[in-house]
């Protein structure tokens, strides 16, 4: 079965009924969510027959793991690439926002993905952990924005993971930051990746090398 990526590839050949099922299910999901949204009613808004979704996606649950696929990495990057340009952690709240409101339709998906504990992007993050690249990249940026925070700002190696709701970010390299410039820097990035991930249940920053 085509994800996104493949069905944007093919456009010339198949822009019609695949663009339109996609769209149709972006709609459903941002009314309805995952579990109120149907395959029929995707098909009807679509204007065709359920048979016609099964040839692009192989279930419902295919369907909408493109859609944060598709849309969270495009959202998060694009905050991402606002703070950068903006500056780091003062432009995190106005870069959360303008992304959301350029694609309200997906924002919606990704706010019910939240609400119900995220579970399909804890999936996704699992099995292709490139997606979290734009948390990893915001994670940096911060970094490098601290500027009272010594060696942080060159710590040139975060990761940022997900699992079960919670985010997980790991700074290594730290060994020779104080107990303050860690808990500055903690109290930074906790408060951005907030921003990006609204609804995670927790956020955990740690620094390899420090001393408890």
């Amino acid at each position: 079965m085509e994800s996104r990526a493949a069905i944007s590839t093919n456009a010339g050949q198949r822009a019609g009924i695949a663009e339109r099922l996609w769209n149709a299910s972006r709609t459903e999901f941002s009314l309805r969510g995952y579990h109120g949204a149907r395959v029929q009613g995707i098909a009807r808004r679509a204007g065709c027959n359920v048979a016609l979704l099964y040839r692009h996606w192989s279930s419902k649950k295919a369907l909408y793991l493109d859609v944060p696929r598709t849309g969270w990495p495009s959202m998060s990057g694009e905050v991402v690439s606002i703070m950068e340009e903006r500056g780091g952690a003062p432009s995190v709240v106005g870069a959360y926002l303008d992304a959301n409101l350029r694609d309200p339709v997906g924002a919606q998906i990704m706010i019910r993905e939240f609400l119900d504990g995220g579970p399909f992007l804890s999936q996704l993050t699992q099995d292709e952990p490139a997606l979290m690249e734009p948390m990893k990249r915001a994670a940096e940026v911060l970094a490098a924005s601290l500027g009272d925070a010594g060696p942080v700002a060159s710590a040139h190696r975060v990761e940022v993971t997900r699992r079960r709701g919670r985010l997980q970010v790991h700074v290594a390299d730290a060994a020779t930051l104080t107990k303050q410039q860690r808990s500055r820097a903690a109290v930074r990035i906790t408060g951005a990746l907030r921003e990006l991930d609204p609804f995670a249940t927790g956020i955990d920053v740690g620094f390899d090398g420090a001393d408890a």
